[in-house]
């Protein structure tokens, strides 16, 4: 990915690979068909997925306490925490213990200095989904 460099890509690939894993071990079912239907529907429904947009920007700017723009660390969870909240009340998988830290440092080695920017984000959001997805291809494929 020419949009991070090296370093990020590895801990993205970390980070995606113990995520898979724990998915794998965990997930039920019905949230896995459930995950990949959203996935889809992510992928081709402009409207469902401004609505996902919307919702992770509102979240975020909620979240961002002194309006800089940027996340650090505390805010980040309570970002995290609300997004998880969501993803409960839809009835979809989450991890058993939130790794805020873990996803807090990878979308922060993105950019220089510490807080992180919805841009980050959105740098390794796409090859974390990609990871996770070659993970998934690569078991269904055994």
């Amino acid at each position: 990915m020419a949009d991070i460099s090296e370093a990020t890509m590895a801990l993205v690939t970390a980070a995606a690979t113990e995520q898979y894993a724990e998915y794998k071990a965990n997930a039920t079912a019905e949230h896995k068909a459930a995950a990949m239907a959203k996935l889809e529907r992510y992928n081709n429904d402009e409207a469902y997925k401004a609505e996902h947009m919307g919702r992770f920007a509102t979240t975020f700017t909620e979240a961002d306490s002194n309006g800089d723009g940027k996340l650090v660390l505390a805010e980040y969870q309570v970002f995290e925490q609300k997004m998880r909240d969501f993803k409960i009340a839809d009835g979809d998988w989450v991890e058993a213990e939130m790794p805020y830290e873990r996803n807090y440092n990878v979308a922060n080695s993105v950019s220089e200095g510490d807080g992180i920017t919805m841009a980050d984000m959105g740098k390794v959001m796409k090859p974390w989904m990609a990871k996770f997805l070659e993970l998934k291809a690569a078991d269904e494929a055994q």
